[in-house]
């Protein structure tokens, strides 16, 4: 099965093929350009490297959120067109459980941390093993910072980008996983893509949509708005 793999949750993006699960390539795209100008360009690229056009491909996935509300939806819908031209699958993949993945395994719990702006942050927590899959034992929640750091303890640990607006705010007995295990990668959306691909799971093309986990500040204006109206 071939796969391309989107990663546009964050500040710099990334493109992955995958062939039978495996990364053939991945491709970091510049961090001087915004990922709406390196995308594209990025994506042929990645294609080109490994000699495949888009109608070669079997499977598109994609970051589903929580992240950058820009981000996602260029990702996603980069995605879905992608899709439609090949007549390939469709997947989308959970920002905290990518960056979960990418943590040492071990029989500690693993915490992902994205940054929510606005003095919050987006956690989940997933079991791992070496045995068995990665299984999430918690919804993904909206925190506040000093709520969330006063709550740690040493029986997890910690890992995503959003740890480094907290490193002064971190208990010294906390477990904080290597920063460059931090940030989301396009291989490991298309690793855990590939396996949900093959457990069955399918995106309705046309349903398919980021996932924010939270409005935007103008949609919050405009509900504070109405309430106090």
């Amino acid at each position: 099965m071939r796969c391309l793999a989107l990663e546009t949750s964050a500040f710099i993006g990334s493109v992955a093929v995958l062939e039978s699960g495996k990364t053939v390539t991945e491709l970091t795209l510049p961090a001087h350009e915004r990922t709406a100008q390196s995308l594209v360009p990025g994506i042929t690229r990645s294609l080109n490297l490994v000699g495949w056009k888009a109608s070669h491909l079997d499977l598109i996935c994609v970051t589903q959120g929580p992240g950058s509300f820009t981000g996602l939806r260029l990702g996603v819908t980069t995605a879905k067109v992608l899709a439609y031209v090949a007549e390939a699958d469709l997947i989308g993949v959970n920002t905290l459980r990518i960056i979960a993945a990418q943590a040492p395994k071990g029989h500690l719990p693993v915490t992902s941390v994205i940054d929510a702006q606005r003095k919050q942050f987006f956690t989940a927590t997933f079991t791992q093993n070496h045995s068995e899959p990665m299984r999430c034992t918690s919804d993904v929640a909206l925190v506040d910072h000093w709520q969330w750091t006063r709550q740690l303890d040493s029986d997890m640990l910690l890992t995503g980008p959003g740890l480094r607006n907290l490193s002064q705010e971190i208990p010294d007995h906390v477990h904080v996983c290597d920063s460059k295990c931090w940030d989301p990668r396009a291989a490991t959306v298309g690793m855990l893509a590939c396996q949900d691909h093959e457990s069955g799971k399918r995106e309705d093309l046309w349903q398919f949509v980021p996932n924010y986990f939270r409005m935007s500040a103008a949609e919050e204006k405009v509900v504070k708005k109405g309430d106090s109206g």
